[in-house]
């Protein structure tokens, strides 16, 4: 009576006699199994990483600028240049810095500027950067473009004028970035337009759970 009582053990759960297991997807008949034609029209392919010259391959908005920072390290620590006018990277010359910081699950944006270009370099985290661009006369209007700002990776982005864009931290460290505008803020006449972060206008999906404006 005790045997008839104790349950079969499977891997370490409790299964019930007799109980019908799925069938194997190799036991159902050829014409059922899914094929290669029909599982590549669902399947998206990768976008080009690099072009010819082996240059990395980034989607942005028309006028953004993206370069990678240069990162000298020894024993001591490291050393990584911000902005240097000889490298031609941008026509505008080096007229003021501010540093920022995200807190984790914090958003900034969507922003625009119609006077001035941001400048960002990231010291610490990962900021994620969203943009839109609502110029008319733009190649690139329409397009939504995201980019990865990282201390693993360090790399220098500017914004081009009219360009929506959204800073948020989706990581667990504090983001510290250094921002070099092209133009001043006025504090009398900010030139900063702000649209909600879970806006129906702008046609981009932002993580949920963002907070912040």
């Amino acid at each position: 009576i005790l045997s008839l009582l104790k349950p079969n053990l499977v891997r370490g759960s409790v299964s019930v006699q007799n109980q019908q297991e799925p069938k194997p997807m190799n036991e159902l008949p050829n014409n059922e199994l899914p094929n290669n034609e029909h599982l590549l029209e669902l399947a998206k392919r990768d976008q080009e990483l690099s072009d010819a010259s082996g240059q990395e391959v980034v989607g942005l908005p028309y006028g953004a600028l993206m370069r990678d920072v240069s990162v000298h390290a020894d024993e001591r620590g490291y050393l990584f240049e911000v902005f240097d006018e000889e490298w031609g990277w941008h026509p505008e010359p080096l007229t003021r810095v501010y540093v920022s910081t995200i807190l984790p699950g914090i958003g900034k944006g969507w922003n625009l500027h119609k006077e001035h270009e941001d400048r960002y370099t990231v010291l610490q985290g990962e900021m994620s950067v969203a943009m839109y661009d609502g110029r008319e006369d733009s190649p690139t209007f329409g397009g939504c473009f995201y980019v990865l700002l990282s201390e693993r990776r360090r790399r220098s982005l500017t914004m081009p004028i009219g360009v929506w864009h959204c800073d948020y931290n989706l990581s667990e460290k504090e983001v510290i970035f250094i921002n070099c505008p092209t133009g001043r803020y006025g504090n009398k006449s900010p030139d900063k337009y702000r649209l909600p972060l879970y806006t129906d206008k702008i046609p981009y999906k932002l993580p949920p759970g963002l907070s912040g404006y």
